[in-house]
């Protein structure tokens, strides 16, 4: 994540998976963009962002 952006950047992952990439985006101050269409690793994602943060998460708009 270091070397092809830098603190501030906005990073894009169409898989979100296992939400890797959102944590360390968090951790080294870069925006994660990501998508995920298995509800089971959504639960996953947020689970993760949830215990690293500390934050509860919340849903902005569904569809």
């Amino acid at each position: 994540m270091g070397v092809p952006t830098r603190t501030g950047d906005n990073v894009l992952n169409l898989f979100g998976g296992s939400g890797s990439t959102l944590i360390a985006a968090q951790q080294t101050g870069r925006k994660a963009f990501f998508m995920e269409l298995d509800s089971l690793y959504c639960d996953v994602i947020v689970q993760r962002w949830e215990q690293f943060t500390g934050r509860n998460a919340e849903r902005v708009s569904s569809n």
